[in-house]
């Protein structure tokens, strides 16, 4: 499947330096979602609020939740392990 709008909720800035947190619910896989190019469509979306942050990924087809670190460069939104600085 691809990107909905309707599944992400960008969250709120961060006034004090530290990330933005958005989620997204999507009944594709979380395979499918952290693929390249999945959230190209949402940068508009992202953007509004950092070029970086943290973004909770909701599997709802199969009940599972990841977290995953988000940059935006150039319309180009790529996903990465938060825990690698």
């Amino acid at each position: 499947m691809a990107y909905s709008v309707t599944g992400l909720n960008p969250g709120a800035g961060n006034s004090k330096g530290g990330p933005d947190v958005s989620s997204y619910s999507s009944a594709d896989a979380i395979a499918t979602v952290e693929g390249v190019g999945y959230f190209n469509n949402a940068h508009d979306n992202i953007t509004n609020l950092n070029s970086h942050g943290l973004i909770i990924i909701f599997d709802t087809t199969n009940d599972l939740t990841h977290l995953r670190g988000y940059t935006v460069a150039s319309g180009v939104v790529t996903l990465h392990d938060p825990t690698i600085t």
